[in-house]
């Protein structure tokens, strides 16, 4: 498991997942039947909606966010590549690292 990866992505995690979950429900995406009861107790996507589930988390990854104050089109997946870079800047030159900050 690459938990370097899953660090990057933790200072994304509720303003992506919570606004992706909200889309999802919303626009109905999802229905009863694409879930199943795992033996575990967890409710689990079946293959089908999981295959839906990750084209709509790459749309959402990809579409412009709004806001961008230098007027550049942004989205998470921008935001990704530009904070690892900048974890990459603050590993090489021993500076402070500077978790990206959401304005709603």
């Amino acid at each position: 498991h690459a938990t370097l990866a899953s660090d990057l992505l933790e200072e994304f995690r509720a303003p992506l997942v919570d606004r992706l979950t909200l889309y999802l429900v919303n626009e109905r995406v999802f229905q009863a039947e694409d879930f199943y009861l795992h033996t575990s107790g967890g409710m689990y996507l079946r293959d089908e909606p999981r295959k839906r589930y990750f084209r709509e988390y790459e749309r959402f990854l990809n579409r412009p966010l709004g806001g961008a104050a230098s007027g550049e089109a942004w989205s998470y997946r921008r935001l990704f590549r530009r904070q690892v870079e900048r974890l990459r800047q603050a590993v090489l030159t021993g500076s402070h690292y500077e978790p990206y900050v959401f304005s709603w």
